[in-house]
């Protein structure tokens, strides 16, 4: 979730989005977008569709640089000169291509107890 909107990754885990600059040498940046978790794990509702979980901000404000994981780059190649070896992979969520992701009930997490 990112600027309000839903992405989806081809390789499943946002986590694992590489950076798609080219380098020096002319080959794709290895870095990945961002290392460790940056977004909370959500349940967000598509209306009547149902749900679809995914990393993102419940708030207004991203908690990541929305702009940067949108093009693909990591924070080594975070600048407007940048030029990409190839097109960024994540791409918006389509409800109907899509459908796979989207599940009729939330599910429910286990949680612990404090005593």
């Amino acid at each position: 979730m990112l600027r309000g909107r839903l992405w989806i990754s081809p390789c499943g885990d946002a986590h694992d989005l590489q950076c798609v600059a080219r380098t020096k040498k002319g080959t794709r940046c290895r870095n990945p977008i961002e290392y460790g978790q940056m977004l909370g794990f959500h349940a967000f509702r598509l209306g009547d569709a149902g749900y679809v979980e995914a990393y993102g901000s419940l708030g207004q404000g991203d908690a990541v640089d929305a702009d940067r994981w949108i093009a693909q780059h990591c924070l080594v190649h975070d600048a407007p000169d940048v030029i990409d070896c190839g097109p960024a992979e994540l791409r918006r969520f389509d409800i109907v291509r899509d459908a796979a992701h989207i599940k009729a009930h939330v599910r429910t997490l286990p949680t612990a107890r404090c005593r």
